[in-house]
This record gives structure tokens, C-alpha cells and sequence, in this order.
């Protein structure tokens, strides 16, 4: 752990680095976390600020200590379309910084951030030297990996129906923790479309909305729509 001193518009502010935090870096020694924080810095940027735009080459790694960055693209609609959100202790785009290949999407503060960023080539060395901190960047992609999956499977998977069907069916909590226009962008649609289709399945009696939130009433006619 270690403490350092960033600038915020005028006023000076000490903030900390725990790296053992993130699960990357979990199972590291105490002296491989020593030579981390030789290598790392800490950054804060503000919400809107974008981190990288497609087609960028990654320099650093990077890891979001606070607040929520979006990622996303466009479709060959233009449609702006959300391919994950990260929050505190993840990691930013790995893969295409380990792979030395452009950002395949842009990235974007959805709030005030700050993140840990170091510098690719000693951490490449460091990553030759260590097998517990390769194993944890393997997981890290297979877990990336498999989020976007999901992702191009909402936004490809069948009509817009579909799609809301099967959000609701795997992710219901993220109509709660979104705003509509959030969840409609991570569908690839409209924020009207997406209205006009939650508006049909709660009139046929599919899903009904309590406290804020969507709550099936019909399963059988749900997994008929999202198969």
C-alpha cells in the first residue's frame, strides 16, 4: 500500500494505492507488490473524460480504483452500442494492451475515476518472472472474454424482443441499477424501442414492475421469447 499525492484543481489530496485489493495482484508476494507500486502511478480524470478511443495503442495498464467506466462502439448501424462497465477493482482493456493491439472500442468516465496505470513493458518483464501473475492475467481475459460474449449476444441475438427477453431472463438487476437509456444502449437499441418493448410484455401479463424493478410473472412465456 502506499499513499499518493494528486492534483484536483488547485487543492492537493492524498489518495492510496492498494493494490492487493484487485484481484490480479491478490495472491502476490509482499515484494512483488513493492516492485508494482515502482511501477505504477495514479491518475484521477473526470466524468465524461474519455481514457482511449478505438483504434488508440495502449501504452499502460490499467486499473479503475474508483468510479465506473462505460466501453463501447459503434454498429454498422452507427448505433452507440455498450459493451461492459467497469467498476472498482477491474481491469481496463487488458487484452488488447498485453497483445500490443489497438483499442478495439472506446472507453469513457461515466464519474469522476481515478486509476492505477503502469507502464507495459517492465510490467511484460515482471508478468516473464512470475506464474502466479500470469495464471491471474488468464483469468482476467476468460472473464473478459466472456463478457463480451454476452454482450455481442445481446446486441445480435434476434429481434429486439428477443433481446430484452434475454436480458431479463440472465440480468434483471441491471434494469434496477440503470438508467433506461444505459440499459437500451448495452441492447443496441433506442431508448424508445426499448420502452415500447417492455410496455408489450408487461400489458400480455409477462412481467410486472415492483418497487422499481421488473419482476417476471410468466417464465414459460419468457423462455419462449428469449430461447
Amino acid at each position: 500500500m502506499i499513499a499518493i499525492k494528486i492534483e484536483r484543481s488547485v487543492a492537493c489530496y492524498t489518495v492510496t494505492m492498494e493494490l492487493k485489493k484487485f484481484y490480479l495482484f491478490s495472491t502476490l508476494s509482499e515484494e512483488q507488490i513493492a516492485q508494482l507500486q515502482q511501477l505504477a502511478s495514479l491518475r484521477h480524470r473526470e466524468a465524461g473524460t474519455i481514457l482511449f478511443m478505438a483504434g488508440e495503442r495502449p501504452r499502460h495498464l490499467l486499473l479503475l480504483q474508483k468510479g465506473r467506466v462505460r466501453v463501447y462502439r459503434h454498429d454498422d448501424r452507427g448505433t452507440e452500442v455498450t459493451l461492459h462497465r467497469f467498476g472498482p477493482g477491474d481491469l481496463i482493456a487488458e487484452m488488447p494492451a498485453l497483445e500490443k493491439l489497438p483499442y478495439p472500442a472506446t472507453a469513457v468516465c461515466e464519474s469522476s475515476v481515478e486509476l492505477i496505470v503502469i507502464a507495459l513493458e517492465p510490467f511484460e518483464q515482471m508478468l516473464s518472472d512470475s506464474s502466479a501473475l500470469a495464471g491471474a492475467i488468464v483469468r482476467s481475459l476468460c472473464k473478459k472474454i466472456r463478457h463480451l460474449e454476452q454482450a455481442l449476444g445481446r446486441t445480435t441475438g434476434g429481434d429486439a424482443t428477443t433481446r430484452v427477453a434475454t436480458l431479463l431472463r440472465d440480468s434483471p438487476d441491471l434494469f434496477a441499477s440503470l438508467r433506461q437509456h444505459e440499459v437500451a444502449s448495452s441492447l443496441g437499441m433506442t431508448p424508445e424501442t426499448l420502452s415500447r418493448v417492455l410496455g408489450k410484455l408487461r400489458s400480455s401479463g409477462v412481467i410486472t414492475k415492483r418497487q422499481g424493478r421488473y419482476v417476471v410473472c410468466d417464465q414459460k412465456a419468457l423462455a419462449a421469447l428469449a430461447p
